[in-house]
């Protein structure tokens, strides 16, 4: 017997993609990690090369908006995102971007 919130239907590689890009499995707002920083990042990055950096960050900005982040404040550190991640040339630093990023989102979702 399927349960009222069952719509019968497979999850899509859309699907996938949108959950693993969410920051929230990383322990984002008043959520607990259910991934480690570390995959969270490495599937991103993954994410990035695959779809773009503006998908991705479209992404980003609506569940950062869904977490209640002040519009300025999410403007403000996409855009800084955005900046910072086109300007690396290594993964190193790409990662070193989005844990930055995961850090002044734990920073935002807590003021």
């Amino acid at each position: 017997m399927k349960s009222k919130h069952q719509t019968g239907r497979k999850f899509t590689a859309r699907d996938v993609q949108l959950i693993v890009s969410n920051p929230v499995y990383a322990g984002v707002g008043i959520y607990a990690a259910m991934v480690p920083e570390e995959m969270w990042i490495a599937a991103a990055i993954i994410a990035i090369k695959q779809q773009g950096a503006n998908f991705w960050l479209d992404v980003q900005t609506n569940i950062v908006k869904w977490l209640n982040v002040p519009d300025d404040n999410t403007t403000t550190l996409c855009t800084r995102f955005q900046k910072a991640y086109e300007a690396a040339d290594k993964d190193e630093v790409r990662e070193a971007t989005l844990k930055g990023f995961l850090h002044d989102l734990r920073l935002l979702c807590k003021a």
